[in-house]
Parts: C-alpha cells; structure tokens; sequence
C-alpha cells in the first residue's frame, strides 16, 4: 500500500509511514482501487452505502497488497516528492518576503525620526517625531545627568545614557536600553541595564560602544560583553570612518609622562601600539594623526621649555624636528605642523647699546620742587582773619609743627584750605604751586620708565626673543620659512605665516641721557613694530599690506582668505587671494566693526559684521562685490549647504532663501535644531515643536528640559557652519 500524504510505499502491518511519519490508521480510507486517489468524491459515495462498517484498519486493506508492484512507478513517485518540495519552498519564500516586507520594518525604527528628550526630568524615546502622541517613558533622571547627542547606536537597536552625575569627579553611571522592549504607558526601568560607573564620556564605533572611566580604563561594549583595551587613558577619539579608536596615555605629568600612542579596530577586534615612551601628546585629531613630544627639558641659554618634535598615524611615526620651543599650527589633512625655535641674541644690548648715566640719581618729586615764595604777611593774613599783637604771632611760630622728609616747618589746614611752610634757616615762606609739582609727576614716570627699562636690559642682559619658524610633514622635510623674527601668527590651513621682523637699525641704537626723551621713544619702538610680513608655505617674504597689532586668518577655501587686523581700536576685515607665494588680490571689506566671523559656502564669503554688542548685519561676498542679506542680526546664524539662512533673531526663528528672501518665520524660539533642509525641531516657552515644509507646527512635548537627541550616523543636518 501507499501513504496517502506523500505517496511513499507502507509495509504490511506498518503503524507509520517511514517517509512523513504519518499514522496509518489516519491516512488509509477504505478499500479502493488505486484509481480513487485520483477521484476523491468517489469515497464519499462509498461510505454512505456501508455505514456500520468499522474505521479501516491494516487488515482490511490487506486484498490489494498484490497490486503493490504495479502501482510503484517511480515517475508518479516523483512527481509528488517534487511538487511537495515546490510546495514547500514557495511556501518558505512568502514567508520570507512577509518577514522582510511586513515584520523586520515593524521592528526597526526610523533613525531620521526617532529622538530622545527630556522633560520634567524623565527621558522619553520617541520613534516618530510626527506621532508626538507614541512617547515612551524611560525613566525618571535628575537634573544634571547628562544625555548626549549621540544616544542612538546605528542599528537603532540601543539607547545610551547617563545617570547618577558625580559633580566631584565629573563622571556618571553608563547605561543601555534596548528599545523592542520598551512598552507605552507602563514602567520601563525594568528594562535599563548598567554598563559601567564612574564613567567620563562614550562614543560609538557602529553598533559597538566605547568609554573611559575615571580610572583610565578605555573599556569596549561588544554584544553585551565589556573588554577593557587600554588603560590610564588620557583621551581617545573615533577616526573619520567610524570605525578605528585612537587613544593616548599618560599619568598626569607635564613632562615624562611615559605615555604611549594607539588605536584599536574595532572590526578585527585588534588593539595596535603605534608608539611608546611619550613624555608628551600635544593632540589627536580625527583623522588619526598624532602630534608628540619627545625628551622635553628646559634650554640653559634661554630658560624655555624645548623638545623632540614628532608626527604618527597608522602607518608611521616621523621625527620632525629636535629642540623645537612651540607648536603654532597643524593641518590634519596634510599633516603639515608649523613650528618654531627660540633664541634671544645675547651681545645685541651689551655691544650697542650705552644705557643713561644717572640712575641712581632718578628721585620722585617733592613738594619741595614745586615751592613758590610768600611773604610773611601774607600767610598771617590767610591764617588769622583779624590783626594780630606779637605775643600772637609768637605762638603761632612756636605752634608750627616740623615735616622731617621735607626738612620745613609748615602750617596747614583743611578747614580753611590753605598749606604754607617756612625755612627756619632763611625765615622765607613757601606755598606749593600744585600745576608744577603734576608736571614734575609726569615728567618723573616718563624718566622712571625710561630708567627702569633700560637697568632692566642692563642687570638681565635682556635682548630681542628671536624665533625660526619652520615646517615639516610626513610628506615633508623641515623646510624653514623665516628666521629672525618675533610675533608670530600661523595658520597650517591657508598656509600662511605673518609676522614681525627685527629691523636692522635696531642694532645701532645708541640711547641718550636718561632726559632725552628720544631713549623713551627708541625702548618704545621696540615693542610697538607695526610692520608685517607673510610668507605662504616655503615662498618669499612679503611685506603685508596693512599695518596691525594683531592678525587672524578667519577662513579659508583653497587659495581664497579672510583675514581680520587689529591695530590700537582700530578693526579691518580683508578678503584675500593667493596666487602661488604670494596674495593676487587684497581688499579692504569692513572696517571700525566690534566683532567679526566669517565663512566659505560654494566660493562666496559669508561674514558677520556686528557694529556694537547688540546687533550685526550678515553679508555675501562673491569675489567681486559684498551684499547684505540679513539685517539686526543679533543671533546664531546658520548657513546650509543650499546657502540658504537660519536664524535666530530676538527670539523669533527665520528662514530665507538664497536670495536673502524671507521664506518663513517662527516666534518665540527658545533653541532650535535643524535637521534637516525644511524640518526644524525647535523649543518655544519650553514646549518642543516640529516644523515641517512650512506647514503648521507640531507639538511633541510640553515641559521640555534643555536636551533633545537624535540619531548622529545619519548627519541629519544641512548645517556645516555657524555664524555669531
């Protein structure tokens, strides 16, 4: 016989099919040919004709045994066995496709709509900011603990989060929830496991956790296990491709701190030493290049603090330069430090310079030196409003009280406002003449000045600080840039240096008597060189076209600059263009200004020029002319990368096209945050709103605490720079 399921052959006396396992009593109907497999209405006909006969049974079935052999054709066997198969295999596809077309997005949650906020101190989860009213409770935090921007793990499986701030180590208690378990409308602490105490700060690498806690410990969170990777780490970052952990060591020490330098794939599960033995880690940026400092001590001739300069990444480690005094900038995309040595000329004073005779001689002025003769009767005049007798005028003699450092009787009195003194030697009066004695005053603190500068280079054998400044990279040997200079400004991005120089006729001053005012004016001169020079990169000096106290590169786009020059009060704001060594064009954008910043959107200078602390104007300059776009801008301004404009201008929010049009506007913004181009997330009276395409704002929450958190790997914002 055979099985009526899947059509495999049953032994006699068989109780299973030994192919599906199927019962026989249940799968075997009444005698029929082999034929009614193929007709199933003709067993129901049958049974009604029959109706006391008892359930089939393996007896029963027994008269067609003998037609077995011919029933066994192994293409109908075949046939089934595939179609079964088939079957099964179509039924499994639909099911996967339900599982990835209907399930799996039900389980995963939109990161570009999914935050995290506070308010009244409980943090809510919110999968949708367009279903504001599915906030799930997580669980009551205090005030101070802290709830980063970076909450989310990739695959939005995990939340992150601090609890249990300690102010006195500035460190918390990490924790995780997972978020399929939690559950509206009921208690979800059940459900925050503790990952660690003590914790300083995380970061995510993919779905694996880093942090350091307050004992050093770089600790790793893969898959639920903690593996501490490094320890007495001072800081660590994750590289530009989310996927490497650099890190430094150290014990605290300015000097010797026998550090070492690495990083740790997170992908291999691979930690790599790149470099020990450190005194000192100057920086460590993002794209994984290391600024170090090697053999620190302090230079006998010149009293400054000197070291080994060195460089690393992944690949290698570079000794830049040795007995190095500064760092003044770094590029990390080029990975170009600017550096300089420090040197003073010690003969420079000492071989030219004759200081002023008569220092010893240099005294405050007295009242003394400013005496004007009075006569006698004059002073009893003023002293005594009638007519004296002798025996009068005798007391008031005798009465005379005796000032010792001046060497005079005098007689004074507030009262009245009068002050006389009288020379016993002579018996003339004197009355101080108050205009001499501040003109004695002033011309003392300038001669004091002089004095004093001029013993000063005497005792110290004090001359000129001297600097070489130089260069070098991984793609670079040191190059120097200028030697014999002093103030020095660099900028590693621009590749710009600016600076003083040290004239030449510096070294033939030949200082006067300490009464030449001439002295004052060449010790002054020193310090108040206005004169500047550039050099770009290993080019020639340059004299620089404005004259300032101070300089500072702004911004930089390839080979365009804005520079702003301070000199006195006086503020410039200059657009530049270099073109090879030196700058092809230099022109004078804004002057007299308060403060300034500025910006490069798609070749076009956006800067902020704030006339006073309370309000500025935003302009656009194209390269050839500057426009205004926002006016009494007194807030963040925010360039997006379709150089449109946000800002928050006395409380209200204001959105404006490329053209500097007014597109939209929303009052009483407490705090905003864009993410992305037309939807804008943003706090009114501590109420948290959602606005979308400029259609009518959303409530998401009432009582919101300063912190709302969104999804960070999916750079959710059109925002590359911020403008005060």
């Amino acid at each position: 016989m055979f099985c009526s399921k899947c059509g495999s052959p049953i032994e006699e006396g068989a109780r299973f099919c030994t192919a599906c396992g199927a019962p026989v009593e249940e799968v075997q109907p009444a005698p029929v040919q082999p034929e009614a497999v193929q007709q199933p209405a003709q067993p129901e006909v049958a049974q009604p004709a029959a109706p006391v006969q008892p359930a089939a049974s393996a007896e029963s079935v027994a008269p067609v045994q003998p037609a077995v052999p011919k029933q066994k054709t192994p293409g109908n066997i075949n046939i089934k066995k595939i179609a079964i198969i088939a079957g099964s295999a179509v039924g499994g596809l639909v099911l996967l496709l339900l599982l990835f077309c209907v399930i799996i997005p039900k389980l995963t949650y939109k990161k570009e709509n999914a935050i995290l906020y506070k308010s009244d101190n409980i943090l809510y989860y919110l999968k949708d900011i367009n279903k504001p009213q599915k906030a799930i409770e997580i669980d009551r935090l205090s005030m101070d603990d802290y709830v980063p921007n970076n909450a989310f793990t990739e695959d939005g499986k995990y939340i992150y989060f601090f609890t249990d701030y300690d102010e006195s180590n500035d460190t918390s208690t990490l924790c995780r929830v997972k978020v399929s378990k939690l559950k509206k409308n009921k208690s979800n602490k059940q459900y925050i496991e503790e990952v660690a105490k003590d914790v300083r700060y995380f970061e995510f690498v993919k779905d694996d956790v880093f942090y350091l806690d307050d004992n050093g410990k770089l600790v790793m969170e893969k898959k639920g296990k903690s593996i501490t990777v490094a320890k007495e780490v001072s800081d660590f970052c994750v590289s530009e491709d989310d996927n490497t952990v650099y890190y430094y060591t150290g014990n605290g020490d300015y000097e010797a701190a026998d550090a070492e330098i690495g990083y740790i794939d997170s992908s291999a599960n691979k930690k790599v030493v790149i470099e020990d033995d450190i005194d000192n880690v100057y920086t460590l940026t993002k794209s994984g290049m290391f600024i170090f400092k090697k053999n620190i001590e302090e230079d006998e001739e010149t009293g400054r603090t000197v070291f080994d300069l060195y460089i690393a990444n992944k690949k290698q480690v570079k000794k830049l330069a040795e007995n190095v005094s500064e760092i003044i900038d770094y590029n990390a995309k080029t990975g170009v430090v600017y550096y300089d040595y420090y040197s003073r000329d010690l003969k420079h004073y000492t071989d030219y310079i004759s200081f002023p005779d008569g220092l010893a001689e240099l005294k405050e002025p007295t009242k003394a030196d400013a005496f004007v003769e009075v006569s006698e009767a004059d002073v009893l005049d003023e002293v005594f409003d009638d007519s004296i007798d002798a025996e009068e005028k005798q007391e008031f003699y005798d009465d005379l009280d005796y000032d010792e450092d001046l060497g005079y009787y005098y007689a004074d009195s507030w009262w009245y406002d009068y002050e006389f003194y009288y020379d016993d030697a002579s018996g003339k009066w004197y009355k101080v003449d108050d205009d001499k004695l501040s003109e004695l005053w002033d011309n003392y603190y300038d001669n004091e000045s002089v004095a004093y500068t001029a013993e000063s280079y005497q005792e110290m054998e004090y001359t000129i600080d001297k600097y070489k400044v130089c260069l070098a990279g991984f793609e670079n040997d040191e190059t120097v840039l200028c030697d014999s200079v002093k103030n020095v400004t660099g900028d590693a991005d621009s590749g710009i240096i600016f600076y003083n120089i040290i004239p030449e006729e510096w070294d033939k001053i030949n200082y006067a008597s300490l009464g030449d005012a001439s002295a004052y004016d060449k010790i002054d001169e020193i310090y108040s060189d206005k004169k500047l020079y550039y050099q770009i990169a290993d080019g020639e000096p340059q004299e620089f076209d404005a004259e300032a106290d101070s300089i500072y590169v702004e911004a930089v786009d390839g080979d365009k600059v804005a520079i702003s020059t301070v000199s006195e009060e006086e503020k410039e704001f200059y657009y530049a263009e270099i073109s090879g060594d030196s700058f092809s064009r230099f022109e004078l954008l804004d002057e007299g200004y308060e403060s300034i910043g500025g910006t490069f959107k798609s070749g076009n200078l956006f800067y902020i020029s704030f006339e006073n602390d309370e309000e500025g104007t935003l302009y656009k300059y194209d390269g050839n002319k500057s426009e205004e776009v926002l006016s009494d801008v007194d807030g963040m301004v925010a360039v997006t990368n379709q150089q449109e404009y946000v800002y928050s201008s006395k409380g209200d929010l204001e959105l404006y096209n490329k053209k500097g049009e007014k597109k939209d506007e929303i009052r009483d913004v407490d705090d905003y945050i864009y993410i992305k181009r037309d939807k804008i997330l943003y706090k009114s009276d501590d109420e948290l709103y959602l606005y979308k395409n400029a259609k009518k704002q959303k409530l998401i929450s009432t009582d919101v605490d300063d912190y709302v958190s969104y999804a960070r790997q999916y750079e959710l914002t059109d925002i590359d720079d911020y403008l005060y």
